[in-house]
């Protein structure tokens, strides 16, 4: 073999080593050659692609005695001690090495084409894998975040750390498994899974919501400057406020264009207080000719079929008094068709009409923004003209005591805690609608269903839960609650899009008890927001029209003309100057954060955070969900005729499966024959719930 005459050196060649690594010297250079490689501890072929000519043969250039006959095999010393090496061993050396070091070169080249057709390869692979995955989708939104994930990975792994780049989705993604993970979780993560996860960014809170208690709704009022002011206390000194410019002509919007924070009262709070405030047994409300009374609802009751209003005992209860199941029972559109029908209940109907209003508007989720505008500014005028009409009535009390005729009227009205948080809300809910306008806010902002307090027993344990697998201590400072209520929403955030970041699909643990349909977070979200100052003008006329309509109903509309107050200018003056009072303003002259306030709500009730979203619960709104029994059949004269045909949420049909006969009552009703499931027939003779309160307190009585 001769190594002049080698194109290249083959993998073998390149891992011989010892002594069939000198052997093969021997072979295609020359003894003498192999013998300098042995001389230098040279031992393998590989270590050769570092090393050049001169540095394999300055040994030879020393005075070493046990050299003197390999330097004459392979050179000539001069006169003067200086070695030259023959020419043909040099051009052996310089071919050999030159043949290693080409070697070496084209593998690294090989190894750098071999990873990128690899890294190729398993992108089209990646990419293949998604459109076979959206070809077997039914929903072109349920993809997987796992295949975007690891394609981010491979595209990171071809950069350096600081050029990391990380699209939204997986930024996403990154901030579940930190706030569900938790902190070691993530960094080992992030540790061992180089280029698959970012640092986690900080979130800024921009409002905050209470249950409606009278002293968070002062605190409220008075960082909202909602007409009250803190004389001695710089609520601006930090460069985080927003800002919104309104209009000159919005004279109906009180609210100040500079704000910290935003602030909402629980929506189902406000229901439930407006709810209590019908069953009080010390407010004798009136509303232009008419009275506001519960009797109204009591002789549904009573007279008319349970088909037709769906009610029981229990929702007028006064003792129950966070029952928001009864809000929505009690506001349902049969019981409205049926106290419209009764001229003498039209004062109730106008006052159920409008905590109708209040559960549409802040509590549905299915309810769009130009809807929840409409419904929520429809309650506000039309509490505004019921306010201000209150402010004229004569009423004749017999001690003649401008305290007790002050009283009087407040039992006329609404509580002003419910008042208060319907005009809180209200301006909130418009101000925010604006700052997203102005893309001062995302989109996420205006889901304001979320703006509520109910959860914050729910709350409080996720927050426990968020504390790691490595922390023993359960609680924590407020400091450290806030924060974690920050991560909270970042949760809620995503989920109120329905886990849905672009075509990637996030799916959250459910409890077991908890059916599947029962939370949809992506019922009612808000994508998109095509709203002006221009449509909102024309929303808010449109709901200042409705309410004329409302009071209208009451008789009240000569008297509010004749008084000037009947125009949306006239009312929001009037309304304006009266809320400027001193007994309605607020004007607070602490200097810090303590504060020996001790007002309470008008209702003297305990609004306890224990009431559960039924909206979506069909356990408490269905009677037909129990399981189905095999009893006989029997027919059934007895049920009171009705003028409905159809009958939702009541299993009661024209025709069945003949197989399900033993399931239903074939019953008379009227003219018609029809069949009735068991279970229906049940709730139809229920006239009260075997369920304990939501109330605790009333729970511990029962």
């Amino acid at each position: 073999m001769n190594i002049l005459k080698l194109d290249k050196l083959t993998d073998e060649m390149m891992n011989l080593s010892f002594k069939d690594f000198y052997n093969f010297i021997e072979i295609a250079l020359n003894k003498e050659l192999s013998e300098l490689f042995q001389v230098q501890s040279i031992r393998e072929m590989s270590s050769l692609s570092s090393v050049t000519v001169n540095q394999l043969t300055h040994i030879l250039t020393l005075e070493i005695t046990d050299l003197i006959d390999l330097k004459k095999s392979l050179g000539y010393m001069t006169s003067h001690g200086v070695f030259h090496l023959r020419l043909g061993h040099q051009q052996l050396l310089e071919r050999l090495l030159s043949l290693v070091q080409a070697k070496n070169t084209s593998s690294v080249n090989n190894r750098v084409v071999s990873n990128n057709f690899i890294e190729n390869d398993i992108y089209v692979k990646l990419t293949e894998l998604l459109k076979h995955q959206a070809s077997n989708l039914s929903n072109v939104h349920n993809f997987s975040i796992l295949v975007p994930w690891i394609i981010n990975i491979f595209q990171n792994m071809t950069t350096t750390k600081n050029r990391y780049n990380y699209d939204v989705h997986i930024q996403q993604f990154a901030l579940l498994i930190f706030i569900l993970g938790g902190r070691n979780c993530y960094e080992f993560l992030r540790l061992n899974l180089s280029g698959s996860l970012p640092h986690i960014s900080s979130v800024h809170v921009i409002g905050f919501s209470s249950d409606a208690d009278a002293r968070y709704l002062r605190a409220m009022r008075l960082c909202s400057r909602f007409f009250a002011t803190l004389p001695n206390f710089n609520i601006f000194k930090h460069n985080d406020s927003y800002h919104v410019k309104i209009p000159k002509q919005w004279s109906w919007f009180f609210m100040e264009e500079k704000q910290i924070l935003s602030f909402m009262q629980d929506g189902v709070h406000i229901a439930t207080k407006f709810r209590n405030r019908l069953l009080s047994k010390t407010a004798k409300m009136k509303i232009g000719s008419y009275s506001v009374d519960i009797q109204d609802v009591f002789d549904l009751i009573e007279l008319e079929s349970k088909v037709e209003h769906n009610l029981i005992k229990c929702d007028v209860d006064p003792k129950d008094r966070q029952n928001f199941t009864s809000c929505l029972r009690i506001s349902s559109e049969n019981v409205l068709n049926l106290l419209k029908k009764n001229e003498k209940a039209t004062g109730t109907y106008v006052y159920l009409s409008l905590l109708r209003l209040i559960i549409i508007g802040f509590i549905e989720r299915s309810t769009t923004i130009q809807e929840r505008l409409l419904h929520v500014w429809t309650v506000v005028f039309t509490c505004r003209f019921w306010f201000s009409w209150i402010q004229y009535l004569e009423l004749k009390d017999n001690r003649n005591s401008s305290a007790t005729l002050s009283d009087l009227k407040k039992n006329t009205f609404i509580t002003k805690p419910t008042f208060w948080c319907i005009e809180i809300n209200a301006h909130s809910l418009l101000f925010v609608i604006l700052l997203v306008i102005n893309n001062k806010l995302p989109i996420d902002a205006l889901n304001t269903f979320t703006f509520n307090s109910q959860i914050c027993e729910n709350t409080f344990r996720i927050a426990r839960s968020l504390s790691g697998a490595f922390s023993s201590n359960t609680s924590f400072s407020v400091k450290s609650f806030l924060k974690r209520c920050e991560k909270i929403s970042i949760i809620n955030s995503i989920k109120n899009r329905g886990g849905q970041i672009g075509d990637y699909q996030f799916y959250f643990p459910q409890h077991h008890k908890n059916h599947k349909d029962t939370i949809n977070y992506s019922i009612g979200h808000v994508n998109e927001l095509n709203l002006t100052e221009n449509d909102i003008e024309i929303i808010i006329k449109n709901a200042f029209e409705a309410a004329q309509k409302y009071v209208a109903m009451v008789n009240m509309t000569q008297f509010l003309e004749k008084k000037n107050i009947y125009t949306l200018s006239g009312l929001n003056t009037f309304t304006k100057t009266i809320l400027n009072k001193s007994l309605s303003k607020i004007i607070d002259y602490t200097v810090d954060n303590n504060s020996s306030d001790e007002d309470s709500d008008e209702e003297n009730c305990s609004d306890e955070n224990d009431v559960s979203n039924v909206l979506n619960n069909e356990e408490q709104l269905s009677p037909n969900n129990t399981d189905d029994e095999e009893e006989g059949n029997t027919l059934a004269t007895d049920v009171p005729d009705t003028a409905q045909k159809k009958f939702n949420g009541c299993r009661i049909y024209d025709k069945i499966n003949p197989q399900q006969s033993k399931k239903y009552f074939r019953i008379r009703m009227g003219s018609s024959y029809k069949f009735i499931h068991k279970q229906t027939a049940c709730w139809l003779l229920t006239t009260d719930k075997q369920r304990s309160s939501s109330d605790r307190l009333l729970r511990v009585q029962q």
